[in-house]
């Protein structure tokens, strides 16, 4: 579910992510304002995958509403929510991501597949 583009590069020169957490695959850094702007402009989530060689990664929002997850609390959704993320943090195996529009996904650490959200405002 990540990819690598050169278009993040040029993106994120001149920013500096929210927040930062490491995991195996290197660090995540969750960016906002312009960058994260950007980064949706162009079909991507808002955040990057830095790889430990120094490649960016990001999650194409097509992709992500195509995961197979069901979204407890509008389980009626066909597509999950792919609104701008506010904050992220690790739990055991699993990154959990806050959107602005009130719903939590679930990724399975290792995969970056989307394995649960729910609709929590």
């Amino acid at each position: 579910m990540l990819h690598q583009s050169t278009d993040f590069s040029e993106c994120i020169k001149a920013a500096i992510p929210a927040e930062t957490l490491e995991i195996p695959l290197g660090s995540l850094e969750l960016y906002l304002s312009k960058a994260a702007d950007y980064l949706l402009e162009k079909g991507y989530l808002n955040f990057i995958i830095r790889d430990r060689h120094e490649n960016l990664l990001g999650c194409r929002i097509s992709e992500f509403q195509n995961e197979k997850a069901t979204t407890a609390n509008q389980e009626n959704l066909v597509k999950s929510n792919a609104s701008c993320i506010m904050h992220m943090w690790l739990v055991d195996n699993q990154i959990f991501a806050q959107h602005w529009d009130g719903f939590i996904s679930q990724f399975d650490i290792g995969s970056f597949i989307l394995t649960e959200q729910k609709f929590v405002k």
